[in-house]
C-alpha cells in the first residue's frame, strides 16, 4: 500500500495524499482496460494522480522484471496537455520531467539573431551546430516522464514517431480531445497559401470533387516545386543571404504542405464536410472536415500507447465521450470537489437572453449588468467570459475605465501575465475558458456573459447534431464549457471566487443536462433576481 507520495519517488513538495488521490491511483493502475476516464474537478490534484499512477505502476513492474532477471527494462510516461501554458503548470509540480514543443519555439543555431523570424523549423540542414530543438527532443524522448502539448503530440506520433509506443499516456482535459483530433485531421487551404506556393486552385472553388482531383495533382506539384527551390539554394548555408533563408522557409512549408495533402487524400471520403469561406481582406478559405473523428482515432491516437488515462473536471457522460473518441474499452469514475461550496458560489442572474436573433437588443442590457458587477468589485481582478469577439468588442466600447484589458490569439499568454500583474484589472476574454489558472487574489469574480453553444454556422457541427445523439452531444459541449469557465478562479482549499452567469439560456441548458452534472457543481448554484 502506498502511504505517501515519497514512497513512489515523487517530488518532496507532495508530503501526503489529498482525499481520494490514493484510491484513484490504485483503481487506475489495476484496470484491465486500455482506457481509464477520470472525472476530476479542480483541486483534486490531477497531475499528481496522473504521474503518481505511472510511478506506482512502474514500481510494481520493476519488481516483476527483477524477479524475471530483466532489471533494465525502460518505461515511459507522456503527460499531454491542451496548451503550452498547461505544460508549464505540470512542470512546476514535476520539475524533473522533460518537455518539448514545436520547432518554431526554438532558436535556429545558425541564425540566432533572426529569431523569431527564423526558427529551428527553418533549419538549413546539417550545419554541425548544436540544435536547441533536437537537444530538447532527445532529452524528452529519453526521459521517464515527458510533458507535451496536444498539437505537438498528435503531429509527432503520426510523423517522426519518436513518442509513439509509450507505456502510459495521460490526456489532460480529455473532454476536449475530440476537437484536438478534429483540428489535426481536418485540411484547410487558403487563397493566400496557394499564392505563396505558386499553386493554381481548381476552376470551381465550391466543387468538392474538383478539389479532390486537384489535391492529387497538387501534392506532386508542391513536392516538385520544393525540390526545385532546394536545388537553387546555396549549398553552403554559412553564406546564405536573406533570400536564401526565405527560400529555405518556403521549401520547408511546401514539403509540409505536400505531406498534409497526402494524408488528406488517405483520409477523405464523400461523407466529409466541405465549406468555402470568404473574407474581403484575406480571400477565400476551403475547409474539409470529417463529421466525427471516431473512425480515425485508433490510427491517430489509441494505437500509440499501451494505457491511456483521460482526465477532466467535465466529462459527465463517458459513453458519449468514448463514442466521440472511438475509444477502446474503458473504465470510468468520478471524484468530488474538495472545495467548500460557500467558496465557489454559482450565481445565476438571468438578466439577458443572448440568442443570435435578440443579440442587438440585449447587448446594452449586458453592458449595464457587467458595469454593475464591476462596481461591486472595485479593487478585485475580474475575468469576463464573452464567448465571442462580437460581445467582447461591444463591452470594450461601452464600458469605461482603465481596469479593462483583453487579448488576441497571438498575445494570449502575455496578456494573462499582465492581468496577473495589474491589481484590480478586468480581463474581457472570448477564450479563457480553459488552461487559465487564477488562484487567490488573481481573480475574485468570474462573469459568464453567454452560454457557449457551438456555432450552428459550422457545417460540421450541424452534421454532428444530425446524428442520433447529436442534441445531447451539443448540450454537453455547452455545459462542459460553462463548468470549465466557472472553475478558473477557485484553485485551492482556502481560495474563494464568485461566478455570475447572466444569460437566460443557462436555465434551459441546465434543465437539459441536469441528469449528467455532478452533485458538487449543482450544489453551488443559486438563482438570484438582481445583482
Amino acid at each position: 500500500m502506498i502511504q505517501t507520495p515519497s514512497e513512489l519517488g515523487l517530488p518532496a513538495k507532495f508530503t501526503s495524499w489529498r482525499p481520494g488521490q490514493k484510491e484513484a491511483i490504485l483503481a487506475i493502475a489495476r484496470t484491465p482496460k486500455k482506457c481509464y476516464f477520470l472525472d476530476a474537478p479542480t483541486g483534486v490534484g490531477k497531475s499528481l494522480i496522473g504521474i503518481g499512477t505511472y510511478a506506482y505502476t512502474i514500481t510494481t513492474k520493476r519488481v516483476i522484471d527483477a524477479l524475471r532477471g530483466d532489471p533494465d527494462s525502460r518505461y515511459r510516461c507522456l503527460y499531454v496537455t491542451r496548451t503550452k501554458q498547461l505544460q508549464e503548470q505540470v512542470l512546476k509540480d514535476f520539475p524533473n520531467a522533460k518537455t518539448i514543443a514545436g520547432r518554431s519555439n526554438y532558436v535556429c543555431a545558425k541564425f540566432p539573431k533572426k529569431f523569431p523570424e527564423v526558427t529551428a523549423e527553418d533549419c538549413p540542414g546539417k550545419c554541425g551546430l548544436p540544435c536547441a530543438y533536437r537537444q530538447a527532443k532527445a532529452a524528452a524522448v529519453a526521459a521517464p516522464v515527458a510533458v507535451l502539448n496536444e498539437a505537438y503530440y498528435l503531429a509527432e506520433i503520426n510523423g517522426p514517431g519518436q513518442f509513439s509506443g509509450a507505456d502510459y499516456v495521460v490526456l489532460d482535459e480529455v473532454d476536449g480531445a475530440e476537437s484536438g483530433l478534429l483540428r489535426h485531421i481536418q485540411f484547410t487551404i487558403s487563397e493566400r497559401q496557394l499564392k505563396n506556393f505558386h499553386l493554381t486552385p481548381p476552376a470551381q472553388l465550391d466543387n468538392f470533387s474538383q478539389w479532390l482531383a486537384w489535391a492529387d495533382k497538387a501534392r506532386g506539384d508542391a513536392l516538385s516545386f520544393a525540390q526545385s527551390m532546394k536545388d537553387q539554394l546555396n549549398p553552403i548555408s554559412d553564406n546564405w543571404s536573406d533570400l536564401d533563408i526565405t527560400m529555405n522557409k518556403q521549401v520547408t512549408r511546401l514539403a509540409s504542405f505536400g505531406q498534409k495533402l497526402a494524408t488528406f487524400l488517405l483520409d477523405v471520403n464523400e461523407s466529409w464536410i466541405f465549406s468555402l469561406e470568404t473574407n474581403d481582406k484575406s480571400g477565400w478559405k476551403a475547409v474539409f472536415k470529417p463529421i466525427q473523428v471516431s473512425d480515425y482515432a485508433d490510427r491517430y491516437l489509441w494505437r500509440h500507447a499501451d494505457l491511456f488515462l483521460g482526465m477532466s473536471g467535465s466529462i459527465f457522460d463517458p459513453k458519449i465521450l468514448a463514442a466521440d473518441l472511438g475509444a477502446p474499452d474503458y473504465e470510468y469514475s468520478r471524484m468530488d470537489s474538495p472545495f467548500p461550496v460557500k467558496n465557489r458560489p454559482l450565481l445565476y442572474c438571468p438578466l439577458v437572453g443572448l440568442k443570435f436573433s435578440t443579440m442587438q437588443d440585449e447587448l446594452p442590457k449586458l453592458a449595464a449588468a457587467v458595469d454593475t458587477i464591476l462596481k461591486k468589485y472595485p479593487k478585485d481582478r475580474i475575468l469576463v467570459h464573452t464567448v465571442s469577439y462580437r460581445i467582447r468588442d461591444y463591452l470594450l466600447s461601452h464600458l469605461v475605465g482603465r481596469r479593462l484589458m483583453t487579448h488576441n490569439s497571438e498575445d494570449r499568454e502575455q496578456a494573462l501575465q499582465e492581468f496577473k500583474r495589474r491589481p484590480g484589472a478586468v480581463m474581457i476574454s472570448p477564450s479563457f475558458d480553459r488552461g487559465v489558472d487564477l488562484p487567490n487574489e488573481f481573480c475574485r469574480c468570474v462573469i459568464i456573459c453567454k452560454v457557449p453553444y457551438l456555432g450552428l454556422g459550422d457545417l460540421q457541427t450541424k452534421a454532428r447534431m444530425s446524428k442520433p445523439d447529436g442534441q445531447r452531444w451539443y448540450n454537453l459541449k455547452a455545459i462542459q464549457s460553462v463548468v470549465q469557465m466557472s472553475g478558473r478562479g477557485v484553485r485551492g482549499g482556502d481560495d474563494f471566487c464568485d461566478c455570475i452567469i447572466l444569460d437566460r439560456q443557462f436555465g434551459n441548458l441546465l434543465a437539459r443536462t441536469r441528469h449528467a452534472l455532478p452533485k458538487w457543481w449543482m450544489d453551488a448554484i443559486q438563482t438570484i433576481e438582481k445583482i
